[in-house]
């Protein structure tokens, strides 16, 4: 099948799975009535529609204006330097994993702490300023990004799905204590698959719809308490359901009542308060919990713009949001490069789980961290492949 039909569906990644998200959610809040979150007003029922037509509008105007024809298309093929440089990172990002996963798994299970423990025991160092700590995490961000990078070669160069290495990716996550690594991994190598594959429509259609529902299981599976696993199926599929809608019930809460609320801009990454000045007092890095039943502290990512600017601010965000979500689409589609494969899989990752967090916002530092690390990548990708000529 000719290469256009493919990459015409990996260029309505985000939207597909921004439409899902959402669908799910109004499935359950509409026609659910065994619900464990029963407070649920017309007003937020608008406020939904309202993103989710914001989104698609801002989507659309992209495909609509001319702007496609400033991003040219590029296609390459891959020489024998390249082969050598990606099979020479490939090697050293192997024995990175190793040690990440002999530190982080092997040796804590030898001396008989869970993975939780030693995941609780890492959190109390970071929070203490503990320095060994604070660059053992540096050391397995840059890990994780190198994995996911060796995984972007592999199909850019060979065609094929590297199961091994995204395994690896896997264990990589659990050794790092991530689960936002895992999900916005999994993005990335779903978009760079479906981007590259030669299967019919169809197929690559059923792809994806596995990869969603994979991820959602993966999602909220990394989120239930080991007491929630003790408890039995019943407690297990509460805590599914509390975490999959408790997003959405959050705002329905901050939208009736108003709380929380902070003197601060929540639509501002974490990071740029330390940037720039007038932003207001630095929220949480975790929301406090809220007088629902049962109590949660999620509020979806409607919550921050329609928190900072109301209903103006909610229709401007996700116009943006889904403006930004064609055009890096449609640039990965033509330009199908390693920064912007991580682009379009976090935007993936992103409108995946706008219901049931924040994480569009939340999610920018790991982007950030991620990106910069690829870019130590690529420029030690360029250094090897042109020692070999």
């Amino acid at each position: 099948m000719a290469s256009s039909t493919h990459n015409r569906l990996s260029e309505y990644l985000p939207l597909l799975a921004f439409a899902a998200a959402w669908s799910l959610q109004l499935i359950y809040f509409l026609g659910y009535d065994e619900r464990t979150f029963q407070t649920y007003g017309t007003g937020v029922i608008g406020l939904i529609l309202v993103a989710v037509a914001s989104y698609i509008i801002g989507f659309f105007s992209f495909k609509i204006l001319p702007l496609g024809t400033l991003i040219p298309s590029r296609s390459s093929s891959a020489t024998a330097a390249d082969l050598g440089a990606a099979r020479l990172l490939m090697q050293i990002t192997i024995v990175m994993s190793a040690l990440l996963i002999t530190t982080n798994i092997l040796l804590p299970l030898s001396k008989g702490i869970s993975l939780s423990g030693a995941r609780e025991i890492a959190l109390e160092n970071w929070e203490n300023g503990d320095i060994l700590t604070r660059l053992s995490a540096v050391a397995a961000n840059v890990t994780l990004a190198f994995a996911l990078m060796a995984i972007i070669d592999r199909m850019e160069f060979y065609g094929k799905f590297p199961f091994l290495l995204v395994i690896m990716f896997v264990t990589l996550t659990i050794a790092a204590y991530s689960r936002a690594h895992l999900l916005l991994g999994l993005s990335v190598v779903s978009t760079k698959w479906i981007a590259r594959s030669k299967y019919r429509l169809t197929y690559i259609f059923l792809i994806f719809i596995a990869f969603a529902a994979l991820f959602s299981v993966l999602s909220v599976v990394a989120s239930v308490g080991s007491a929630d696993r003790a408890g039995g199926l019943e407690d297990i599929y509460k805590s599914l359901e509390v975490y999959t809608f408790g997003g959405v019930a959050g705002f329905e809460f901050f939208y009736a009542t108003g709380q929380p609320q902070y003197q601060a801009l929540l639509t501002m990454p974490r990071f740029m308060y330390s940037i720039l000045p007038g932003l207001g007092n630095l929220p949480p890095s975790y929301f406090p919990f809220i007088d629902t039943v049962p109590p949660i502290n999620v509020f979806s990512a409607l919550y921050p713009p329609y928190h900072d600017f109301g209903r103006a601010g909610l229709v401007t965000f996700f116009v943006v949001y889904g403006f930004l979500s064609a055009a890096v689409a449609l640039a990965f589609q033509r330009r199908p490069g390693r920064t912007l494969c991580v682009l379009a899989g976090f935007l993936l990752y992103a409108a995946l789980m706008s219901p049931f967090d924040d994480q569009f916002i939340r999610g920018l530092t790991i982007l950030v961290l991620m990106l910069s690390s690829a870019a130590v990548y690529s420029f030690l990708f360029h250094s090897v492949r042109a020692s070999r000529g």
